[in-house]
């Protein structure tokens, strides 16, 4: 038989159909799937796994760029290295009448629970990921925060510090609630976060959900086992209060930690 190279001898021409046939077979063999059976003969069903996310919630959200030259010069003399491809400078606006607030006490609902959310900083280097991902632990921590507010940061940082423990029963996220989304990573490097950050328009959308049109950062949605528990403001919690809610002590924020809709941190 001549191979690729076309050495060796041609196959008498009698057995070439059969051998023909049987390459076929085998081929067809190789790329069909096999299933098992069980010793009753019954054909167990292959698991497949299907993602069919459903992205109808960004359709609230409206970018808008901000086209001056100005914002991109100025943001390529504090950051040279800044893609502003990526990280488009603009605002993004949410109609809210598109969406429904979210409230203390409602179960997360599937249409964001399975939302892919735009993120950096991530230690596995994704670029996106879902609160389901994200809620392998009790408690799903999400701290708002931008790196012009004083309190927030040292919200987050406190968060940070917290997290660090390998023991924690919350896994941390931060939304980096401003619309300058390529500041992002340097932040995190110059504080040290370690958290993966949600940016941009999954950002926006979820201070909406949340906040409705109450433009504010700090605050801390607090989410326990798919349910928002709670939301507290910045720098109002003691750490031995911290403590005791994440341990099941305290069965909801203090009042005077609370968040109250209309009201500043």
């Amino acid at each position: 038989m001549k191979n690729f190279n076309g050495g060796g001898r041609e196959l008498p021409k009698v057995y070439t159909l059969p051998m023909l046939i049987f390459c076929v077979l085998f081929s067809a063999a190789a790329v069909i799937p096999a299933f098992g059976q069980e010793a009753d003969g019954l054909r167990i069903k292959p698991n497949r796994l299907v993602w069919n996310y459903n992205y109808t919630l960004y359709d609230a959200v409206i970018f808008r760029p901000f086209n001056h030259e100005r914002f991109y010069k100025g943001a390529l003399e504090e950051y040279p290295k800044a893609d502003l491809e990526k990280f488009e400078i603009g605002r993004y606006d949410v109609d809210t009448l598109k969406i429904k607030q979210i409230k203390i006490g409602d179960k997360i609902p599937d249409e964001l629970w399975d939302l892919p959310l735009w993120i950096v900083n991530d230690y596995n280097g994704r670029d996106t990921t879902t609160l389901r991902q994200e809620s392998d632990r009790e408690w799903l921590i999400i701290d708002l925060w931008a790196d012009f507010c004083g309190p927030c940061i040292k919200s987050m940082t406190a968060w940070e510090s917290r997290f660090s423990d390998q023991n924690t029963n919350f896994t941390l996220l931060g939304n980096f609630d401003t619309n300058l989304t390529y500041r992002a990573v340097p932040s995190c490097r110059r504080f040290g976060y370690k958290s993966t950050q949600i940016i941009g328009k999954s950002a926006a959308l979820l201070h909406h959900l949340f906040f409705w049109n109450d433009r504010r950062t700090g605050p801390t949605l607090w989410i326990k086992n798919g349910q928002l528990f709670g939301i507290s403001n910045a720098g109002k919690l003691t750490e031995t209060e911290y403590i005791d809610i994440l341990s099941g002590k305290l069965a909801e924020i203090p009042s005077h930690a609370a968040y109250i809709y209309g009201s500043y941190i």
